[in-house]
């Protein structure tokens, strides 16, 4: 595993919440997915959900 995977790991342990509530590690999820150096991301979300396509 890549030390990128385990940083991202272990920042999302840091936030606890409850199932279906997780909108801090959404908000995370969704910063990191905005960074990557892509053309092209297409984002859906769905109350906590997120569907990312390259």
């Amino acid at each position: 595993m890549s030390d990128q995977w385990l940083t991202i790991r272990r920042e999302l342990h840091k936030i606890p919440e409850i199932g279906f509530k997780e909108f801090k590690t959404q908000q995370y999820l969704l910063n990191y997915i905005h960074s990557l150096p892509q053309e092209h991301i297409t984002v859906e979300t769905w109350r906590t959900g997120d569907i990312c396509i390259c």
